[in-house]
């Protein structure tokens, strides 16, 4: 358990980050908790700085939900990647994303559903790749933050309501294994008919 102020450990990686105005701001990934130290103990003697006028130009008023991500080399591949932990709040998390059983091939096995959100980046965005690439050659393992505006009535994806999808999922995931246990069933009355 990590008793720093504004240090937040994510798996293996700490994040220096600190809610300012109601925006949480990310200052840092560190592989260690004492990089994590060093960074936020400069950040406390420079008073914790954030560009003003990139603040109030950014400043979102409308409905939106902040998630983060760590920049790597997004900007090469065009998309961003979210871990599940991230986009909790986006996409609760499903029964299915435990251990399941499957069958593949005739090969029983076990795996585990891993729900990974990618943000691609469509074409148009040159600015937002120019400034990924930046990012990435100042720091790549750097988290940065993104808002998913939520204004928008109809053609806003994220306005559907995710229970609705979820069901939707769980129904179809319900008729899927409703089949395989039909199939399975004449597959055995086959066989015993043959032997």
């Amino acid at each position: 358990m990590i008793e720093e102020k504004y240090i937040t450990q994510d798996g293996d990686k700490f994040i220096v980050h600190r809610i300012i105005e109601n925006v949480d701001y990310c200052f840092g990934e560190f592989s260690t908790i004492d990089e994590a130290i060093d960074k936020k103990r400069q950040l406390d003697k420079e008073g914790w700085p954030i560009d003003i006028e990139t603040y109030e130009k950014n400043k979102i008023k409308e409905p939106h939900l902040d998630l983060s991500f760590k920049v790597g080399t997004s900007y090469k591949h065009k998309f961003m990647v979210l871990t599940r932990h991230e986009t909790e709040d986006l996409i609760p998390r499903l029964p299915y994303e435990t251990e399941c059983d499957i069958i593949f091939d005739g090969i029983k096995a076990k795996i585990k559903l891993n729900v990974l959100l990618r943000l691609i980046i469509t074409k148009g965005n040159e600015e937002l790749i120019s400034h990924l690439k930046e990012l990435s050659e100042e720091n790549p393992k750097q988290r940065v933050n993104v808002s998913f505006l939520l204004n928008k009535e109809d053609d806003n994806p994220l306005n559907i309501s995710l229970q609705d999808k979820i069901s939707k999922l769980e129904k179809q995931l319900e008729a899927a294994s409703n089949e395989i246990s039909l199939l399975k069933e004449k597959c055995n009355k086959f066989e015993s008919d043959v032997h």
